[in-house]
């Protein structure tokens, strides 16, 4: 699919740096509708919100700690 002429013209596969993964980056496709350039930025790995998001919705830190030891 990436080697595909019109995709190749359109650029929409790109090399989006991340430190975090081994390579330092991560094959990414951007959506062929561009308004402007927008700093672009990895997601957050699996997980890496939950806390904040479980806290927000009123769940109990003691709670929140039950969850997560039962996640890992």
């Amino acid at each position: 699919v990436e080697a595909d002429p019109h995709h190749r013209a359109r650029r929409l596969f790109f090399d989006l740096p991340d430190p975090r993964l081994p390579g330092g980056s991560l094959r990414s496709l951007r959506t062929p509708v561009r308004i402007g350039e927008p700093p672009l930025q990895p997601a957050p790995f699996l997980g890496a919100d939950t806390r904040a998001e479980l806290e927000a919705a009123g769940v109990s830190a003691a709670t929140v700690d039950a969850v997560l030891a039962l996640l890992r």
